[in-house]
């Protein structure tokens, strides 16, 4: 069987540098099976098409990318009602593609993927002129996945990106030279990507592709425990639904891990249940806990950088006047403490800083999703509207994995007493790092 980090070396395989989270997730929530989205919302340019390339192609050239063509609709973002007028074809795959769906103007589309990620089928009545018979059309469930560029008109869609898990690819100067430097080798040495053989690279995907047809349940004794860790730090009630994406992500390195041996299958009636380990928990948290807790703090993509070149402002700048603002005392935030910036100076700090260049519409644009997500409060100074941090990022803290696995310990005893010996061995067995391959030891 592959594992998480063999499935990181056929993406770095075939061009891919850095980005490595981002495929993995991709990857876990198209095999998962489940009725959910996942959007790449990144700056243009920022190589989100190419990394969604990777894992789903296009519906035309060869079939080269991890995941057949086979089991992909590429929907056509120009097109209001392809989808509804293709919906037998739709309904007979596995994943719906749509690249650039900001250039679907349809409210429908949205809609339709709101639907579809939630479990529920999307619908379009539409009548039939020669006999003036109404009909409708019916898009089943789907795993929905989309790329979406920042910097258009579209106005960000709150309940869209809840109901969907959203990273965004690194736009920072480090990720920018190695991207270069990286396609410059290739125009001297085309074969210097290359990590592993042809035959190798085509048993991962075949493996990865048999997963989609694959059904199982996943029992998750360690949910319990590990939602009283993340209700500690969530700010709202939306981490009730995040918490569900959390979950499917789970869900889907279930089952890629689950035929290494170390998994408890339990077989009924030609169903397959397969008790999740503690190594399928810690490998989620490598390469899905930072989007999942933006997502559960209502981030926006490169909402995290401007958050940071906050910190970073002050020291560049220290602004003279400030507004008499009595929201400041609700924050424990006296007004000689308080730093308002302008946009052009946070650009600045964060330039300087993080070496990330973000053009001037976008960070105010970020900044404005940040106010509404309760973390920045603005003011406007004249004809210039300024900005300040009202509310800092929780950090989360992994839990206690003896404490983690002494609680589902008590679960598995209960509902499968005669699984409980051979489930708990596997919980002390090391693991490879999905990124970095090195072999992780168990604190328990």
């Amino acid at each position: 069987m592959i594992t998480l980090h063999d499935v990181a070396r056929w993406y770095q395989d075939k061009g891919l540098v850095g980005e490595t989270r981002l495929a993995l997730v991709q990857t876990v929530v198209a095999i998962s099976g489940k009725p959910m989205g996942f959007g790449i919302e990144a700056a243009a340019g920022s190589g989100k098409t190419a990394t969604m390339d990777l894992l789903i192609g296009d519906s035309g050239g060869e079939d080269t990318s991890l995941i057949y063509k086979k089991f992909v609709y590429f929907k056509d973002a120009g097109s209001q009602t392809s989808l509804f007028y293709d919906a037998e074809v739709v309904n007979s795959k596995k994943i719906i593609a749509i690249k650039e769906l900001q250039k679907d103007k349809s409210d429908n589309m949205v809609e339709a993927i709101k639907s579809m990620t939630e479990g529920k089928s999307a619908n379009r009545k539409v009548t039939d002129v020669a006999n003036d018979e109404v009909k409708s059309q019916r898009v089943e469930p789907k795993t929905v996945i989309y790329s979406l560029a920042v910097e258009n008109d579209m106005k960000p869609d709150t309940e869209l990106r809840r109901r969907c898990i959203v990273m965004s690819t690194d736009i920072s100067k480090e990720q920018t030279s190695k991207v270069l430097t990286a396609k410059a080798r290739l125009r001297w040495d085309p074969a210097s990507a290359q990590i592993m053989s042809h035959e190798e690279s085509e048993e991962i995907r075949k493996t990865v592709n048999s997963l989609l047809s694959y059904k199982m349940t996943v029992m998750n004794p360690f949910a319990e425990k590990f939602v009283e860790a993340v209700a500690e730090v969530a700010p709202d009630q939306k981490v009730r639904s995040m918490a569900e994406h959390f979950w499917n992500v789970m869900e889907g390195v279930v089952k890629l891990n689950a035929y290494d041996g170390n998994h408890v299958h339990i077989f009924n009636k030609g169903a397959t249940t397969v008790i999740a380990n503690i190594q399928d928990l810690l490998q989620t948290l490598i390469i899905y806990k930072e989007a999942f807790m933006r997502d559960v703090h209502s981030i926006p993509p490169m909402g995290d950088i401007v958050l940071r070149g906050f910190k970073d402002a002050v020291k560049v700048e220290a602004t003279e006047k400030q507004p008499s603002s009595s929201s400041l005392a609700q924050f424990g935030v006296s007004k000689g403490e308080s730093r308002w910036v302008d946009v052009n100076h946070l650009r600045k700090a964060i330039k300087e800083f993080q070496k990330v260049n973000m053009a001037q519409k976008l960070v105010l644009q970020v900044c404005r999703q940040l106010v509404d997500a309760g973390y920045l409060e603005d003011w406007k100074d004249g004809k210039e509207l300024k900005f300040q941090v009202m509310d800092e990022f929780t950090e989360f803290e992994n839990p206690d994995e003896k404490n983690l696995i002494e609680a589902a310990r008590a679960l598995v005893d209960k509902k499968y007493p005669e699984k409980r010996s051979q489930w708990l061995e596997s919980q002390h067995k090391s693991f490879t790092h999905p990124i970095t391959g090195e072999e992780v030891t168990i604190n328990a």
